[in-house]
């Protein structure tokens, strides 16, 4: 995942929709920025010609109330297994746009997207073109490049923030899962480390976990912290175990990396492949379901943390 790799039991899946980076390019306050996410896995070219087209469709059905005309303003072709789109990114405006590149790779839907603006829209989509016939599935070794769980993509960007989340597949252990957060800029040295910040956050919210282990740690190389934790919740158990690095200059081969692995909890609906929104809504969709007990032991669930995160290392 990312710039490293990592050691994951057999029947942890990518969880897609949770899952993106972002690449900065350039330096200072005016950052250029691409998307980059996988929608599905083993797609056939008559569906993803499909998905894609769905996607036109939904975009075209809406109205630009600046134009009067549809929010969609191209759909084009690029040569069988890559599509553009591009539309207003909002409907009272026709001078900012969204750019969306869609590629097939080795049945892989890629999706990459990128803003302009003040009608400058050239250069963006020459860009995701041009990014887009890069991305390539993993082999070994995996070479240079950015990593989501199938595929890669070198972007030959300066910066990059990314959530790669996974979760257990199997019936008896799905309430498992894991999260690993990657990010290249600068932190604030103000801010407090992770077991400062997850005891005050603890304390602010009137929980009181259990710790199991806490203090100093290695991560894929670098200084880091942990927090170990189990909660009782009337008659169930959850853990919430975290580690965070603190390289000396984060960078592309040296980020910032923070990986969470929780069990038990309310659930979520299992995640679907498919691409997000192209507008995100107005309220974030809430979700009720069973709480669950962990399904991993305190010392079971140490083991899997000790495996995961003894074996993240650069590539």
């Amino acid at each position: 995942m990312g710039r490293h790799r990592i050691s994951l039991p057999e029947r942890f899946e990518l969880e897609y929709a949770a899952s993106s980076a972002t690449f900065y390019f350039g330096h200072g306050a005016d950052f250029e920025t691409v998307e980059f996410q996988v929608a599905a896995d083993g797609v056939e070219v008559d569906d993803f010609v499909a998905v894609v087209g769905s996607r036109a469709a939904e975009i075209s059905s809406e109205t630009n109330e600046k134009t009067g005309g549809s929010m969609l303003v191209a759909h084009e072709d690029l040569g069988g297994d890559a599509f553009l789109l591009r539309y207003h990114r909002s409907e009272i405006s026709d001078r900012s746009h969204v750019h969306e590149v869609h590629r097939l790779v080795d049945g892989v839907h890629v999706f990459l997207k990128a803003p302009s603006y003040k009608g400058v829209t050239a250069p963006v989509e020459a860009r995701l073109k041009e990014l887009a016939s890069r991305v390539a599935r993993v082999a070994q070794p995996a070479g240079p490049g950015f990593c989501i769980g199938p595929v890669m993509l070198d972007a030959g960007n300066d910066y990059e923030v990314a959530t790669i989340r996974y979760r257990d597949a199997g019936v008896r252990n799905r309430d498992v899962s894991v999260q690993v957060e990657l990010g290249t800029f600068n932190r604030d040295d103000a801010e407090p480390r992770l077991v400062r910040r997850l005891e005050g956050n603890f304390r602010g919210l009137g929980f009181k976990p259990k710790p199991l282990r806490k203090g100093s740690a290695r991560l894929a190389g670098m200084p880091a912290e942990e927090w170990l934790g189990s909660e009782q919740v009337e008659d169930r158990q959850e853990h919430i175990f975290a580690i965070e690095s603190y390289p000396a200059a984060p960078g592309l081969a040296t980020p910032t990396i923070q990986v969470t692995l929780g069990t038990g909890g309310t659930l979520p609906p299992r995640g679907v492949p498919g691409l997000p929104p192209y507008r995100s809504p107005a309220g974030g969709a809430a979700w009720m379901g069973e709480p669950v007990t962990s399904s991993l032991s305190d010392a079971q669930a140490v083991a899997l943390w000790d495996a995961m995160i003894q074996s993240m290392a650069p590539r």
